[in-house]
Formats: structure tokens, sequence, C-alpha cells
């Protein structure tokens, strides 16, 4: 019962905390940027020719790569704020002293962490939702399309067990911060650059940040298809899981161990 309370007083902090709400507006804000320049940019004159490439095409690249694509970083930022701030505010040595064992409150800041990721991803996904619709003016959506959104969830929970990982090992939330954006943008960056290598596919898909930017590449080029390929998505889910639990185990036995002043 006790790590239930644990959870439910988190989730109380999460939504009583500023951070959460002026980085959901700035995602917002991002969010609605990011339709208008993809609206510019498909709706171009080229030798007095209007091309509008909307319809199928405008609404796949939507729901699936402009609020999800880059998710990552508003997740790590989000999760390193709250969770890297009970070390700052000595918020985990209370937790300790009032008779909670490591590995719950570890557990339980886990929990969060997945709580305010998958927060962030429905969202986001809302937002994409409302954008297709107003600016393509209808709506339309396929099981292959589906498959391809949900298939960011697990790849997110992923992620976001290696953020809460980092930020549960350094123990400060301004470092955590650092570490865990400076990370993703690194790791997104590398492995994208990569792609013209011969074993290209095999690096990339070795990590859920990089497989993330392969989804919404293959979401991109889904003009005429909507179905992704069964092998791509096996793999991805066998990394996600693979990182998820190896993450969460090492976390909670570091953390079982650390040394809170």
């Amino acid at each position: 019962m006790k790590y239930f309370n644990l959870i439910i007083a988190d989730l109380g902090r999460v939504i009583k905390s500023k951070p959460i709400y002026i980085l959901l507006s700035v995602n917002f804000a991002l969010s609605a940027f990011n339709v208008f320049l993809m609206t510019v940019i498909l709706r171009v004159e080229i030798a007095g020719i209007e091309m509008d490439i909307g319809g199928e095409f405008f609404r796949l690249v939507v729901l699936s790569t402009f609020s999800v694509q880059n998710l990552g970083l508003f997740i790590g930022l989000a999760v390193s704020i709250f969770c890297g701030g009970d070390f700052s505010f000595n918020t985990i040595r209370n937790k300790i002293i009032s008779g909670n064992s490591r590995i719950k409150i570890y557990m339980s800041a886990l929990a969060v962490a997945l709580i305010i990721a998958l927060f962030f991803f429905i969202v986001n996904f809302v937002i994409s939702l409302i954008s297709a619709v107003i600016v393509s003016q209808g709506f339309y959506m396929t099981r292959g399309l589906i498959g391809t959104v949900a298939l960011f969830i697990p790849l997110y929970l992923a992620i976001t067990a290696t953020i809460i990982f980092v930020t549960m090992s350094l123990k400060s939330r301004v470092v955590a911060i650092g570490i865990n954006l400076g990370s993703i943008i690194f790791l997104s960056t590398v492995l994208m650059l990569l792609a013209m290598s011969p074993i290209s596919n095999y690096v990339i898909m070795s990590a859920p940040h990089g497989i993330v930017d392969l989804v919404a590449m293959e979401a991109m080029m889904m003009v005429g298809s909507t179905a992704i390929n069964g092998r791509f998505v096996s793999i991805a889910l066998l990394v996600s899981i693979i990182y998820f639990v190896a993450f969460t185990i090492a976390g909670a036995i570091k953390f079982k161990y650390t040394g809170i002043k």
C-alpha cells in the first residue's frame, strides 16, 4: 500500500508542478508552428502551378512525426526536472526516512516518469490529430497509421527508462537535464549520420532513439502504402523491451546501494 501512496503523492506533486505546464505550452506552440511550416512547404507554386500535396500524405506526416518524433526532448526535460528535484530539495531523503525501501522509491519514480511520458504522448497526438483535421479539412486514418503511431509508445517507454536511470544515478537536477538532453540529441544525430553506412540499419536500430527517427522517416515515405514492415516492428519492440528491462533492473540495483546525503 505504501508503494501506491508514494506514486499518488508524487503524481500530486506533478500536477502542482509549474514547469510541467510550461513545457506542455512550449510543446503545443512548437507543434502548431510545425503544422504551419509544413503547410507552407507542401503548398508551393512551381512555374506558376500550385502543388497541393495534402490529403493522405499530409495527415500521415502530421500524425506520425510533427509532435511525437522529438518528444524525447520534452520527456527528458520534464522527468529530469521533476525526479531530479527530489534530490535538489531533499525529498528523496524524506522518503527514505519515512520507511520506504530504495526499490519502491525507484520504481515509484519510474512509474511517475512513465505516466509523464504517456501524458505528453497523448497530448501531442491529440494536437497532431486536431491539426491534421483543420489543415487537411477532413479526417482520415488507416490501420497502418494507427500502428505507426502506436509503435512510438514502447520506444518512448524504453527511452524514459534510460532517462530515469540517468536522473536517479546523477542525483542532480541540473546535471540530469544536461546529460539527458545532450545524450538524446547526440544519439539521434550520430545514429542518423550513420544512415549512409553499410551497417546503418543495424547501428540505428540498436537504440530506441534511432528507431524513433526511422519510424518517422518510414511514415513520411508511406504515401502509397500505410503498413510498416513486420520485421521492423518486431525488432523495434524487442529493442524497446531489452532497454526497458535492462535499465529498470540496473537502475533499481544501483539506487539501492547509492548513498544519499
